[in-house]
């Protein structure tokens, strides 16, 4: 795992300084990069809240973003043009939601990373930097990233309750997880569920394609190990993490 680890970790020395698309200037976000190539969503997100709306395109007005802010907790973080956060924090993984003047939502998923506050004369920039895909959420839940998302959040939720009134062990353990390595414990955990259960197969034919080609994808580039970590291995209150009693 140290290996996997330190291949994907995401760098971020300099990132104040790197130039953003200049896309942001005329959109409210704007997605690029990619974790590995040809691979599900991307490994930065931009959102521009101005200091008025332009109604040329989606405004975003707020953004709602899980912090490890204590350890052995996460905290969802409320994010406004003038903001009090004005250092680099660090993302827990989640669900990231952007809302507009009139409440319309655009949601992502991320595993983790970094988020960059970057002030500028008429908006603030918040830059998400993770090794990792920020998978986009759509309302067609039958999009390959949209069931992605729902799965893993699915997998966590399960694993977050095995630890009972004891959820500062699992966080303490999130937050030290590297965005990548939980993208791929996850990703194997969805894979092998699949594998082993032809009802899901056969239910979610269009999804369980979805999984082979990324599956192929991380193979062809060297980041595939049938017998990497899993969410159980990483996350679970076995004995090595088995919370006190």
């Amino acid at each position: 795992m140290a290996q996997e680890t330190s291949s994907r970790r995401a760098s971020t020395s300099g990132v104040m300084a790197m130039e953003l698309p200049q896309e942001i200037h005329g959109l409210g976000y704007v997605l690029w990069g990619k974790a590995y190539p040809g691979g599900v969503g991307h490994t930065h997100l931009a959102v521009a809240i101005r200091d008025a709306p332009t109604h040329r395109h989606y405004d975003p007005e707020r953004m709602d973003v899980p912090l490890f802010l204590v350890e052995g907790a996460v905290s969802r973080v409320v994010l406004v043009r003038r903001s009090a956060y004005r250092v680099s924090q660090h993302v827990a993984p989640g669900r990231i939601l952007l809302r507009d003047p009139v409440d319309k939502r655009v949601t992502f998923y991320s595993f983790g990373g970094t988020l960059h506050p970057l002030e500028q004369t008429d908006k603030t920039v918040y830059l998400v930097v993770s090794n990792a895909p920020i998978l986009a959420i759509s309302e067609d839940w039958t999009d390959f990233a949209t069931q992605l998302a729902f799965e893993v959040e699915a997998g966590l939720a399960r694993l977050r309750a095995r630890w009972g009134r004891h959820l500062s062990g699992f966080y303490r353990i999130l937050a030290k997880t590297d965005p990548f390595v939980l993208y791929l414990a996850a990703f194997r955990f969805i894979w092998r569920e699949y594998q082993e259960d032809e009802v899901l197969r056969g239910e979610f034919p269009e999804f369980y394609w979805g999984l082979r080609e990324e599956q192929q994808k991380l193979a062809r580039v060297g980041l595939w190990r049938e017998d990497g970590p899993t969410l159980e291995s990483l996350l679970a209150p076995g004995d090595r993490f088995r919370p006190a009693r």
